[in-house]
């Protein structure tokens, strides 16, 4: 059953990724 561990961990990953490519894009536009 290491497969959910995995797969936890990846969704983790791809939410924190997700999460900070909103945050940068919230800059760049605030910016302009």
């Amino acid at each position: 059953m290491p497969f959910t561990g995995e797969k936890t961990n990846r969704g983790l990953f791809l939410a924190g990724l997700l999460s900070i490519l909103s945050l940068e894009f919230l800059r760049k536009r605030r910016i302009k």
